[in-house]
């Protein structure tokens, strides 16, 4: 099999070392800096190539690292049939868009905590001052990550409302959610045409939020 890696973070050398040692061709794309810098990893462990468009058509499979910097060009491959194995413009809007994510898990059966989605500060204040509970503040989208906040009382979820709305910190639309201690634990499995795999993967995340 042809398979090109479309690496954007220099994580896709592992899996491009594996699947040439198991018999398969192998060209990886990794994205340069921002100035410009050419990462060296893989030179003379696997073909590198520089530019990952001239490639799609030798492909006979297509894997992206993630969504960061070519989902939108490989939407339209991906829309003629090229066979991507990655994130497309609908599994990127379940992740970044908070909403769209939560609606996809309870369709699935998948209880996720209620929240609340904002476009204003004030009606936000009004929300937890008429319902004064312990919340978490996310924003949606591609809003900055430092405005998600754990508040350690409703007093102080108000508190950083009426900084954020002073402040004019962000003009997106965010979430409140009520605060639910705990660890999150994922299981991620792998299939093919045999089913799944009996190797599962099970991650914990220590996370504030």
């Amino acid at each position: 099999m042809n398979l090109l890696i479309i690496d954007t973070g220099n994580g896709g050398l592992d899996l491009a070392i594996r699947a040439q040692h198991a018999g398969h061709k192998v060209r990886l794309f990794i994205r340069h800096t921002k100035d410009g810098y050419r990462m060296e990893a893989g030179d003379g462990l696997v073909q590198r190539v520089a530019h990952w468009e001239d490639h799609m058509n030798w492909a006979d499979l297509i894997f992206c690292t993630d969504n960061n910097f070519y989902i939108h060009p490989l939407e339209r491959y991906r829309d003629k049939g090229y066979p991507i194995l990655g994130p497309s413009m609908d599994t990127a809007k379940w992740e970044q868009k908070r909403d769209i994510g939560e609606m996809i898990l309870n369709k699935c059966g998948i209880e996720t905590i209620p929240s609340k989605k904002f476009s204003n500060y004030d009606d936000a204040i009004a929300y937890v001052l008429a319902s004064p509970k312990r919340y978490v503040s996310k924003p949606l989208g591609d809003g900055n990550k430092a405005l998600s906040y754990v508040s350690k009382s409703p007093a102080d979820m108000i508190f950083m409302l009426q900084k954020w709305k002073k402040t004019n910190a962000y003009k997106g639309e965010f979430i409140l959610q009520e605060f639910h201690g705990g660890i999150e634990v994922a299981v991620g499995g792998w299939f093919g045409p045999a089913g799944f795999s009996k190797h599962f993967c099970i991650n914990h995340e220590f996370k504030k939020l």
